[in-house]
């Protein structure tokens, strides 16, 4: 079976020699996302971690973080398809006023949390990857964009300067 829908089992599965941190606001999508490990055979490559972005990493550094954050504005949230708005968790869509709440706090704060040369990766909205790679200058010293099977900019990865 190969993994779906969870970034963290994807990583573990296709990622022969590495160890995931996945940590998600809701203890709801980490249950699935726990449950896919073991339907993967990857539960020993992942530690989960329920928290609020970097709050329970204190002292932890990664070599990769990728996320894909709640990106869509609150004032578009109203117009969306009916199946994603009422099926899906209103914390998992509202990225705040602009959509970019959760990109500014994480490319804030992700710095202190990358090793040297260390990676930020985020999937974005389909009219977001300008903006993001505007906020990721300060941090990174390269910035790329990737664009998904439809040609629209969907994955922005950043590149901590090497020391």
């Amino acid at each position: 079976m190969k993994p779906y829908g969870c970034i963290a089992v994807s990583l573990a599965y296709y990622i022969k020699n590495c160890h995931v941190t996945a940590v998600d606001i809701s203890e709801k999508a980490l249950d699935i996302a726990y449950l896919n490990a073991c339907s993967n055979e990857v539960i020993d490559k992942i530690t989960f971690i329920t928290g609020d972005l970097f709050e329970k990493l204190s002292g932890m550094t990664f070599d990769i973080i990728v996320s894909n954050p709640p990106y869509i504005s609150s004032y578009e949230i109203r117009s969306l398809q009916t199946e994603v708005k009422d099926h899906e968790p209103i914390i998992a869509l509202d990225g705040g006023k602009d959509g970019l709440y959760y990109y500014k706090r994480i490319i804030e704060e992700a710095p202190c949390f990358l090793n040297t040369g260390g990676i930020l990766a985020f999937e974005v909205g389909y009219n977001q990857a300008c903006r993001v790679t505007a906020l990721m200058k300060r941090h990174f010293s390269k910035i790329e964009i990737i664009k998904d099977l439809e040609k629209i900019d969907r994955v922005v990865i950043g590149y901590i300067a090497s020391m």
